[in-house]
């Protein structure tokens, strides 16, 4: 078990410095979680930290491979991972999100996402 400790953030010492080092630790655990246990939702988690950390370029690359169709947050992380590199793209798995997704408070944000591109 990894053991952690609670930490108290005060926004005013957020900088564009410990966000880096939260992505990176985020990824790294994210790398020994997957090591030990895989799960569809942490492999997602990790992509989107692999973004933040390495770009969106490498995390696409690494999401394609997830391959996790029937998901609706596989293709909500694929929407916001193209949402600045491919303005067709985006949109498109934001709608495939939806319809996996449903009614429910999902597709709500989904929906919401939908409207802001």
């Amino acid at each position: 078990m990894i053991g952690t400790k609670p930490v108290a953030v005060n926004q005013n010492n957020i900088t564009t410095k410990n966000i880096a080092l939260i992505s990176e630790n985020s990824l790294h655990l994210y790398n020994h979680l997957l090591r030990l246990y895989y799960s569809p939702v942490a492999a997602l988690n990790h992509t989107f930290a692999l973004s933040k950390v390495h770009g969106k370029a490498v995390a696409l690359a690494e999401a394609e491979k997830l391959n996790l169709a029937g998901n609706p947050y596989y293709h909500t992380l694929l929407g916001e991972l193209y949402r600045d590199a491919d303005r067709d793209k985006a949109p498109e798995h934001f709608r495939l999100a939806l319809a996996v997704a449903g009614n429910g408070a999902d597709g709500q944000a989904i929906r919401l996402t939908i409207e802001t591109l």
